[in-house]
């Protein structure tokens, strides 16, 4: 009956996206946030950014018994635009990367489910070690069981450069101005454009090659986020960024180009992870306003 239901609700929600009216909004109790969670790798150790496989059914099995609808990423850029008015429990997966688990571990829960999804690829690395391959991921988008869409990570800048010339990189590709350590300076800000400009065009055309279609969502990697970069990013026709701004709900109003996710899938250093009650507590935290009862800024943990 879940499956069924899910299925209804990604069909209605495609009908919306082609005829363009919030159709939705009178069968749902409405809310003026959305919460969009990220993930990265599934497996084991848990470590990092790689969760269990259990942790991450916990999670699903947790908001579905909540009552929560699942959305596809598409649903944010109509809900920004004021064309859709999402359910007031209602969540986005995304993950980040590219991790071959996607295909080994998520997606056949995913399709079980008729759960929608969006993963951001580093494109560069695309079939590569750990990574998906591009057949794997066209497998996935052209399924008709399951929404999965596959959108622009980076293309090779998902690195960390040097910026001051101690020859440590401790900074993200596309953050700041790198140093030139051959020529003894950073980058001009003109430079700097054009690197970013080169590695976004890069990753775009590779979603246009090998997937046909336009990439207007981004996720930009870490801290990498900079004006300059939500400047160059819109040139190359990414009109969404989600942004490191961790522990917010994407809310009507805010910058298309700074936009928050919730962190789901990471371990501190401590070993602790999210718990489904602690995903809960936060989700719980907005009001029908789309206000936070309280702010956490590194993610989900205390």
């Amino acid at each position: 009956m879940t499956l069924r239901l899910n299925r209804i609700v990604l069909w209605l929600f495609c009908l919306l996206c082609l005829v363009s009216v919030p159709v939705l909004a009178a069968a749902f109790v409405p809310t003026a946030s959305l919460a969009v969670l990220t993930y990265h790798d599934i497996g084991m150790p848990e470590v990092g950014y790689c969760i269990s496989r259990e942790r991450f059914l916990s999670h699903l099995n947790a908001l579905q018994q909540e009552g929560y609808t699942f959305l596809p990423l598409e649903a944010v850029g109509l809900f920004l635009e004021g064309r859709y008015v999402p359910p007031s429990k209602a969540v986005v997966l995304t993950f980040d990367d590219g991790y071959a688990s996607f295909y080994q571990e998520v997606y056949p829960i995913l399709r079980e489910r008729a759960i929608p999804a969006a993963v951001f690829l580093i494109t560069g690395d695309v079939g590569r070690g750990r990574r998906l391959t591009w057949a794997q991921i066209r497998e996935m988008e052209r399924d008709p069981g399951v929404h999965i869409r596959f959108y622009a990570h980076a293309h090779n800048g998902h690195e960390l450069i040097d910026t001051d010339g101690d020859k440590v990189p401790d900074t993200r590709f596309y953050a700041g101005r790198q140093w030139l350590a051959k020529e003894g300076r950073r980058e001009t800000t003109e430079e700097y454009r054009e690197r970013i400009r080169k590695d976004l065009r890069a990753a775009r055309k590779a979603i246009e090659t090998h997937l046909g279609h336009a990439s207007p969502y981004f996720a930009v990697p870490g801290s990498g986020w900079s004006r300059v970069l939500a400047r160059v990013a819109q040139e190359e026709g990414y009109r969404y960024l989600f942004a490191p701004t961790w522990g917010k709900f994407v809310q009507r109003g805010w910058s298309p180009q700074r936009l928050p996710r919730l962190d789901a899938g990471s371990i501190r250093p401590d070993g602790k992870a999210v718990t489904p009650e602690q995903l809960l507590n936060l989700l719980r935290s907005r009001d029908l306003r789309g206000n936070l009862n309280r702010t956490c800024s590194r993610g989900l943990l205390p």
